[in-house]
């Protein structure tokens, strides 16, 4: 009877512990619903800020859980090859005289840079990447980039290598035209259309007569010339010319969104990289508590600080700095904190996109905007970014200066190669053609004091000690 009674017991005592657990775990579901479906119906709110090249922004978590947003640089989104396509197809809307592949081939020469190629990989043929982050590369790469939009466009397209430059070529309208993202610049045929590269292949003469040039950037038409006419003996030697390889293995999984832990801040745009010429980069600080999840839409520069990261079930450990990681895929900026004694990370962020004008804007957009402490800071005398712009706004000074020259001189030296080489000494054509090129290659060694002075003793150079022939000889403009 007493055994009865302790079993009775026992499994009334059970069947208690047995509905607490299951009412708690109920409970449990109930709050992680509410939770859950407050946070979705939580409505996203934006905050803009603007800049200007002084001037970062610091975005810093306050809150006391990690928050997810989006940073659009001037309201723009090209994450993915299907808003890159919406957004050129949109631009033919706005201007119906321009043909669709045109939009493309300028859409990719003003949204990218001439740098060095900061891996030997085949992903910086994705659009998104090299558009929303990396920003900048050879020509090979500027030009997958733009066979690769043509392509999703709904063209044929394809990349040539001439053993020293590539271009892209599209077929529209029932032909074959060379569009050149690099230089910015396509050639006339006879019959006033986009030449093809057998076109350019069977007359390379063509290089030489300016009048066949149409450019994008005009102020560069000189700078352009100069290494235009060396791809006259490109293209004519067709022995080692080659269809270029454009495809690229991996698909951008990313959306637009930076995940940023409690206590993070990310501060964009940040330096320069320290890799190429005019690479920018934005800058990840962590908190030295924290461990888990790092995802950020960009791809990694680098890793300062001391601390242990894992991808793909495989350990990295940090102690100074790294840049060179083993597995490529890493870079995409998806991983995890294991071990943490203070870390930052860098990532690429296109200059093009985030210095589009001299005072620029950054939205940032989230459900948890309250938590986000979003502040504009002043640059230190010793942060002056070195960017792609910078190098056009010296082109243009120059160009300005020899075209100021030429008038006052009498002299129409941007008719032609064959003019200008005919008429100016030989001090004269070398500055026009080898100096300003030299000036603009290594601006990364002069500040802008430095660029003020070359400037001055360039005009100073071109006013006193040219020594022009036949001067007198030539009929005014």
């Amino acid at each position: 009877m007493h055994y009865h009674k302790i079993v009775f017991f026992s499994s009334l005592k059970n069947f208690s512990i047995k509905l607490i657990l299951v009412k708690l775990i109920q409970m449990v579901c109930i709050v992680y619903l509410v939770c859950s479906c407050s946070n979705i119906n939580k409505k996203e709110e934006e905050f803009k800020i603007s800049y200007n090249l002084d001037e970062y922004i610091s975005i810093y978590n306050a809150g006391r859980s990690s928050v997810e947003l989006k940073v659009f640089p001037n309201n723009k989104d090209f994450s993915s090859l299907y808003k890159i396509v919406g957004y050129i197809r949109g631009k033919a809307k706005e201007f119906p005289e321009k043909p669709l592949e045109i939009c493309a081939w300028e859409f990719v020469y003003n949204n990218t840079f001439k740098d060095i190629d900061i891996v030997n990989d085949n992903w910086l043929n994705i659009p998104q990447l090299t558009i929303s982050s990396v920003g900048g590369g050879l020509c090979g790469t500027r030009s997958a980039v733009l066979t690769n939009i043509l392509t999703a466009l709904g063209y044929k397209a394809r990349n040539w290598c001439v053993e020293g430059h590539v271009v892209t070529e599209v077929f529209s309208d029932g032909k074959w035209k060379v569009l050149d993202p690099d230089l910015g610049v396509y050639f006339m045929n006879d019959d006033k259309q986009i030449a093809s590269y057998k076109e350019l292949c069977d007359n390379p003469q063509w290089f030489n007569d300016t009048a066949r040039y149409v450019v994008i950037d005009s102020p560069k038409m000189t700078f352009t010339m100069a290494f235009v006419m060396n791809n006259a003996l490109l293209f004519s030697t067709l022995e080692d010319n080659r269809v270029f390889y454009t495809n690229f293995d991996y698909k951008l999984e990313n959306e637009n969104i930076y995940f940023l832990p409690e206590g993070a801040e990310l501060i964009i745009p940040w330096k320069n990289s320290e890799r190429g010429n005019f690479f920018l980069c934005a800058k990840l600080i962590m908190p030295s508590n924290y461990k888990g999840k790092i995802k950020i839409p960009l791809v990694l520069d680098k890793i300062k600080g001391k601390g242990k990261i894992k991808f793909n079930e495989k350990l990295y450990e940090i102690d100074g700095c790294i840049t060179n990681f083993e597995d490529f895929y890493l870079i995409f900026g998806d991983f995890s904190i294991i071990e943490n004694h203070g870390m930052e990370f860098y990532f690429f962020i296109n200059p093009q996109l985030f210095f589009e004008k001299e005072i620029n804007e950054i939205v940032v957009k989230s459900r948890d905007i309250n938590e986000l402490e979003i502040k504009k800071e002043k640059r230190k005398e010793d942060e002056i970014l070195l960017l792609p712009q910078c190098k056009k706004l010296l082109t243009n000074n120059i160009y300005n200066m020899l075209n100021e020259y030429s008038q006052n001189h009498n002299l129409k030296i941007f008719d032609s190669s064959d003019k200008t080489i005919e008429y100016l000494c030989d001090t004269c054509c070398n500055l026009y053609f080898s100096k300003p090129i030299q000036l603009i290659d290594t601006l990364k060694d002069l500040d802008i004091m430095e660029q003020k002075y070359f400037l001055n003793q360039l005009e100073y150079f071109i006013q006193n000690k040219c020594d022009c022939k036949n001067e007198l000889e030539l009929s005014p403009n």
